[in-house]
């Protein structure tokens, strides 16, 4: 998995919560 995949759904998972 490329880190930036992982910060890109991480951001994207923080704004849903």
């Amino acid at each position: 998995v490329d880190p930036l995949i992982y910060a890109f759904r991480s951001q994207e998972l923080r704004k849903t919560l």
